[in-house]
């Protein structure tokens, strides 16, 4: 066991622990680029405190544990290869003055988790392997990045996600390559984010989630996205616009009841042979459904709404296009 109370003796200073199983201790206010290097092995390390000024925190290689219950500002967390373990409760993590905070676990089947937190501007990148990731309750997330690499990950979101500009450049989450699980708790918003799962076959339930200015991109492979009492929009005509993109694939798009899109937001599913469903309860107000290239069926079921300038279009191929009985479609085209 290694304790260090950070004091303006610790600043900028170097500890090695060097190879084994250790446990370092850091509590007090440690800052200015101080860095801690655990070495190899299984390692456990206990952030209790201020880190701020540039330090970095490396645990290399093998299974290590880091808890961190306090504030970290501009600093960098490196665990290494191996199926490491983050929890960051009761805390604040932002970037200041153009800088960032990274937490980095490379490698391994890692398991990052924020629970009663706020971050900003805050970098997260799990690297290869099957890893989970939960954004948890009680928390608050502004121009935070997640990227987990290839290999079938998890993302939870239990909070609401927000990225400053409407270009999404600041908020993303992507999960890259993998047959991978994104849930989405009931009553968060996202606003200016883009969640992109890379190749791969998923299944997304959106279930009382507001996407503002906001993109759900499922790339190749067959997915499928299923959406109830959920609302697209867009908050503003500049910038990118909301919507839902498959890629290629055989995919399917069900909107159920309470599932809104409005103010410009789309639904893309990309080249294959699609399905979209569009049931009782559904509305597109100014909305475009595009199921470009191949032979796709889109069906407008009884309830569902199709108004103010709204646009579906079957796109290249053999399609089918049914309006069934009880749809209303006004002031729309269809082709």
């Amino acid at each position: 066991y290694l304790n260090i109370q950070g004091n303006a003796q610790t600043d900028g200073k170097h500890i090695n622990t060097g190879a084994g199983d250790d446990t370092l201790n850091l509590s007090g206010h440690l800052k200015n680029h101080f860095v801690a290097n655990t070495g190899s092995g299984n390692d456990v390390v206990n952030i209790n405190g201020q880190v701020t000024g540039n330090p970095s925190i490396n645990t290399e290689k093998d299974n290590d544990i880091v808890n961190i219950k306090g504030v970290i500002e501009n600093s960098e967390l490196h665990t290494g290869t191996g199926d490491d373990t983050v929890s960051i409760k009761n805390s604040a993590l932002k970037g200041q003055g153009g800088s960032k905070v990274t937490i980095d676990t490379d490698e391994g089947d890692d398991i990052i988790t924020v629970e009663n937190s706020a971050l900003e501007k805050v970098d997260i990148i799990a690297g290869n392997g099957e890893n989970k990731v939960t954004l948890g309750q009680n928390s608050t997330f502004k121009d935070v990045r997640v990227t987990t690499g290839k290999d079938a990950d998890t993302i939870n979101i239990e909070s609401d996600v927000t990225g400053s500009t409407n270009n999404r450049n600041d908020s993303i989450i992507s999960t890259y390559a993998g047959n991978d699980n994104i849930n989405i708790k009931s009553g968060v918003t996202l606003t200016n984010v883009a969640v992109n799962t890379g190749a791969g076959e998923e299944k997304i339930e959106l279930d009382g989630v507001k996407f503002i200015n906001s993109e759900l991109f499922m790339e190749d492979d067959n997915d499928e996205v299923t959406i109830s009492n959920s609302a697209f929009e867009n908050a503003t005509i500049s910038g990118n616009t909301a919507g839902i993109g498959t890629g290629k694939g055989e995919d399917v798009v069900t909107l159920n009841s309470g599932a809104e899109f409005k103010q410009g937001t789309y639904i893309h599913t990309g080249t294959g042979n699609d399905a979209i469903n569009v049931n009782g309860g559904a509305i597109l107000d100014k909305a475009q459904i595009n199921a470009a290239e191949g032979d796709d069926k889109i069906h407008i079921n009884g309830g569902a709404q199709i108004q103010n300038g709204s646009r579906i279009a079957g796109g290249e191929g053999n399609d089918t296009i049914n309006v069934n009985g009880g749809a209303n479609v006004s002031h729309s085209v269809i082709f």
